[in-house]
């Protein structure tokens, strides 16, 4: 009976943590295994008491199973209704979240990230350029701004290529490497609107290729990098004209 007692609590505190439960049902079960053995102690003297009449008085002995019986069945009827206690009236454990997707990456969001990295770096060379050379003070603050800006773009568009296994150029391509040099050399409002100039160019340029992204990409950073540089490039533009 103890056995069964101990099987039961160690199933009961598999679904209850609380530590006050426990002990509070640990100190029942050691309670009712107290009365279940002064119940035997009492059943053990009437056997005997019984035992005597018999020889005394010749009655039946086939009573005296009965107690046996008795005995033998209440350790199975305690275990089953600690059982039941233990749980009854107790919802099951939900099931794991399932697993999220990753989001889909395809060749197309490949050449985006490209076309947008080339871009970017020509842009952050000029706008790097901006802070020195700019006739206009305007401009000046507007390239430290798109240093800025154009910086943390780069680091998320190098973020989500390398979660992808996609390698990006680290340099712009000669030409736009070469427009790059012939603009640095500029001072005042030769640099202003050779500035100007390019990123409106730029602007015009990359707004198709950022639209096609937005529409018809299924993968969200992706997708949130272009809307991002879509709005940027936009306040630029109207910042300039």
């Amino acid at each position: 009976v103890f056995l069964n007692l101990t099987i039961a609590f160690e199933i009961y505190t598999f679904h209850h943590k609380n530590t006050i439960r426990k002990v509070g049902i640990l100190y029942f079960y050691l309670g009712l295994c107290a009365v279940l053995k002064l119940d035997e102690h009492f059943i053990t003297k009437q056997k005997q008491t019984y035992q005597r009449n018999v020889k005394r008085e010749k009655l039946p002995a086939m009573l005296l199973p009965s107690y046996r019986r008795f005995w033998t069945r209440s350790g199975f009827i305690v275990t089953v209704c600690a059982l039941t206690a233990c749980t009854a009236g107790y919802p099951e454990t939900p099931p794991l979240p399932a697993l999220a997707k990753p989001a889909p990456f395809t060749p197309a969001d490949s050449a985006f990230l490209q076309k947008l990295n080339e871009a970017n770096m020509t842009l952050l060379a000029l706008a790097n350029s901006a802070k020195t050379n700019a006739g206009r003070s305007d401009i000046a603050l507007l390239g430290t701004t798109m240093a800025k800006d154009i910086t943390d773009t780069q680091a998320q568009l190098t973020k989500l290529a390398t979660a992808h296994a996609l390698t990006l150029t680290d340099k712009p391509d000669a030409k736009n490497q070469a427009f790059i040099s012939k603009t640095q050399r500029l001072h005042g409002a030769a640099f202003d609107k050779a500035y100007t100039k390019a990123v409106i160019r730029t602007h015009t340029l990359i707004q198709p290729i950022l639209s096609t992204e937005i529409i018809t990409s299924q993968n969200t950073d992706a997708v949130k990098l272009a809307k991002d540089t879509q709005t940027k490039l936009a306040d630029y533009k109207t910042h300039l004209q």
